[in-house]
């Protein structure tokens, strides 16, 4: 049985900002936040808060009603304008997946 990795990454936007000596990260579509001490780890935070996020999301079944919950679709593109004190910053999270092939590559479209 062959073996196989995929990939899919997802292109969000975070909202970055400092509020005392901590550095906030919020996806806002997704309603996913994180910090952290400077804006290097509150990025890295955000992203691994992102991952489970998603991966949770796969595992329970859940992925396609929680988009839908918050207002994504497949055509949506979300694109934020920032006001002055707040500042955008695309982050990308992939998700690893394993697949096991135990047939032959078929077309399923």
């Amino acid at each position: 049985m062959a073996k196989f990795m995929i990939e899919i990454k997802f292109k969000l936007p975070v909202e970055i900002h400092q509020k005392r000596k901590w550095y906030l990260a919020s996806c806002c579509p997704l309603d996913v936040h994180s910090q952290g001490e400077t804006e290097k780890e509150a990025l890295k935070n955000i992203e691994e808060a992102l991952r489970l996020f998603f991966t949770s999301c796969l595992e329970r079944g859940t992925f396609d009603e929680v988009m839908r919950e918050c207002g994504i679709t497949v055509e949506e593109t979300f694109h934020p304008k920032p006001t002055k004190s707040q500042r955008y910053i695309d982050v990308q999270v992939p998700i690893h997946l394993l697949a096991n092939q135990k047939r032959r590559c078929e077309c399923r479209a």
